[in-house]
């Protein structure tokens, strides 16, 4: 079929062609004044047009989702409710949920559901069997009975009585068997001697005589182990002809090897003049050089050129002589008898007065005050005066004047011994630290007797529901739910066993609540009174898409919605693209971006039209002209009418 070339300068036929396009580009102003705002006004008193993104609010229970954005976009508008439950505790809760996700059962309480899965029900009751109700305080999180929650500390015992029956609390102080055994002053636990002490290498501990008066053995244990250390800081123990080298005029020899050994320690006189008075000694000599008389010290040589000696004398007869000092620090000399001084309970006795003088040092526990609590205690004192019993302990002292002892022992009957908490500065009876609460009652059982005190919750007091922690007025669920914009509550089965069911209303125009949303095709024919659209949807409808197609494809119906632009970006060699059938109103533009053939075919017998000419039914029309552009609308069944060109088309004839 012969091609003729269509030319954007061609002459339009008459005046029809001339009305179509003034009616075209006044229907573009139209869309474009709307597409500046999207188009979407809540009423005719809206001053300024804006998307439904914008327009759109989410009331309570109501939630927005944007979908496909920067492409086809949608508005999903979807209840909250629906499927989640609908309970909320308070008005500050995020996440709403069942009755029995909101609802948790404390200490007593049991929930139980009715009819699963069909018309369900939440029942509540008090579970007193077996629940314990005692805490320690009221920061305890925890309630338990009191064999949990009475401990033995060290050298208490605690006996549980009567197990199973009217049990009680056997509380005793036991003295025999208690460890009282502390490494020192700042050692938290007691222990006994076989836990405290511990060995190392080449000690052992024997226990001897068990179970009767025991006691611990301490040796050390040398056979095949190296355990000679050169100071406290040595951290390898080894053998002594390892940790002992020879120096200077030293000579060490090994004896009985392998049997009964021995480490012989000489010097060798041999080596001459080697004697060092320390480490730091520069220059070694005889002794006769290196030693000096100091005062009250006289050094004489004795066999001189034979088996040299030397004599070291002291001057005994001098004053300064048998002082002592203190410490280094000590700047006066002085005899131990004025040195020494006796503190409490030590006495000092000074023996041979003039003669080969001693001096006795020892404890005498016939003066007062001995005992001292701590290391830091600073005035020693009797056991009466430094034990000191706070209720419910109790201190006697027996044999008075005579062996005493002291008794400690744990005094509960009669005693009020409870406290709130450990800030708790007056103890009481349970009767008077418990106090009934909203909807509880507190019972004193055995009045007089082995009394009991019985926590229940009342469930005939009104309003026993409240909203948080800090809500003053408890009240029942149909008064503390309230219902919101778009939601109803309905009673069920009144004055029985109620219930309450929580639903959402159908949205209108004036009332929130559930609505379908409308897809981008329903959005663009405008024709229903129910659905809702999102502002994705009005901007897919509304705004102008580019499309780039490397290769060819079939233009589908929502392309032709007037917001496409096609081009042949990328493409490598001619496209043929198959156009939907044509419907008035439709409306696509084309743009030829590289030097390749971009054709479009059209669909069964819809002809391409320009001015007066036109293509054959179903034929083509096509260019490779760079920055070519064209629109094609439908305003005649049929028909793709072909107009704004720019550049120049082949088509068919």
């Amino acid at each position: 079929m012969a091609q003729d070339e269509v030319l954007g300068t061609d002459t339009v036929k008459a005046g029809f062609l001339d009305k179509v396009n003034d009616d075209v580009a006044e229907l573009f102003t139209a869309v474009s004044a709307a597409t500046s705002g999207s188009g979407v006004l809540v009423s005719a008193d809206d001053t300024t047009i804006g998307y439904l993104n914008g327009k759109l609010l989410a009331g309570s229970n109501i939630t927005f989702t944007e979908g496909s954005p920067g492409g086809n976009e949608t508005l999903t508008i979807a209840v909250t409710l629906a499927g989640s439950g609908g309970s909320l505790v308070s008005a500050d809760d995020t996440t709403i949920g069942y009755l029995n996700g909101k609802l948790t059962a404390g200490t007593g309480i049991t929930f139980t559901e009715g009819s699963g899965g069909g018309n369900e029900t939440l029942e509540i009751k008090v579970d007193q069997t077996g629940v314990p109700y005692l805490l320690v305080s009221s920061d305890d999180t925890t309630a338990a009975y009191l064999e949990d929650k009475l401990t033995g500390g060290t050298a208490i015992t605690v006996t549980t009585v009567s197990p199973g029956g009217n049990e009680t609390f056997d509380i005793d102080w036991v003295i025999p068997g208690t460890p009282p055994v502390v490494v020192s002053a700042d050692d938290t636990t007691a222990g006994y001697l076989n836990g405290k002490l511990t060995s190392s290498g080449g000690v052992s501990l024997t226990e001897q005589s068990g179970g009767g008066d025991e006691n611990l053995d301490i040796a050390l244990s040398l056979p095949g182990n190296p355990t000679s250390l050169v100071s406290s800081n040595d951290s390898t123990a080894g053998y002594l002809n390892g940790k002992l080298v020879a120096g200077n005029l030293i000579d060490l020899t090994e004896g009985s090897d392998g049997a009964n050994e021995t480490l012989t320690v000489a010097v060798d006189m041999t080596e001459g003049a080697a004697v060092r008075v320390s480490s730091d000694d520069t220059t070694p000599g005889y002794l006769l050089g290196k030693l000096t008389g100091g005062t009250n010290i006289t050094v004489t040589e004795t066999n001189g050129g034979g088996n040299e000696t030397f004599d070291i004398d002291c001057d005994i007869s001098t004053t300064n002589i048998g002082k002592a000092l203190v410490s280094a620090d000590d700047t006066t000399g002085g005899y131990l008898n004025g040195k020494l001084t006796a503190g409490n309970a030590i006495d000092l006795t000074e023996g041979s007065g003039g003669g080969n003088e001693t001096l006795a040092i020892a404890c005498d526990f016939t003066e007062a005050a001995n005992t001292t609590v701590s290391s830091n205690d600073t005035t020693a004192g009797y056991l009466n005066g430094k034990l000191t019993a706070t209720s419910p302990i109790t201190v006697t002292e027996n044999n008075n004047g005579a062996n005493e002892t002291f008794d400690i022992a744990l005094s509960l009957p009669g005693n009020p011994t409870a406290l709130v908490s450990s800030n708790d500065s007056t103890a009481g009876y349970l009767n008077g630290k418990l106090v009934a609460g909203n909807a509880i009652d507190l019972t004193e059982g055995s009045d007089g007797a082995n009394e009991t005190y019985t926590i229940a919750v009342d469930f005939t007091e009104a309003g026993n529901c409240t909203v948080s922690s800090d809500d003053t007025t408890a009240g029942f669920l149909d008064g503390k739910l309230l219902a919101g914009g778009g939601i109803d509550f309905t009673v069920g089965s009144p004055a029985g066993n109620e219930t309450l069911t929580i639903s959402g209303e159908a949205a209108t125009t004036s009332n929130p609540g559930v609505v379908e949303l409308a897809s981008t095709g329903e959005t663009l024919t405008g024709t229903s009174s129910t659905l809702a659209t999102t502002p994705l949807g009005v901007m897919s409808a509304l705004t102008r898409h580019l499309a780039k197609a490397a290769s060819g494809y079939t233009i589908a119906a929502d392309d032709v919605f007037g917001n496409t632009i096609l081009s042949n970006t990328g493409a490598s060699g001619s496209t043929t693209h198959d156009m939907p059938s044509v419907t008035l109103g439709d409306k696509i533009s084309f743009c030829v971006t590289v030097a390749q053939y971009l054709r479009l075919d059209a669909n069964g017998t819809d002809i391409f039209r320009y001015g007066g000419d036109a293509s054959a039914a179903g034929g083509y029309i096509r260019s490779n002209v760079v920055d070519t552009s064209w629109e094609c609308v439908c305003v005649k069944n049929g028909e793709w009418l072909i107009q704004r060109l720019e550049g120049s088309l082949l088509y068919d004839v």
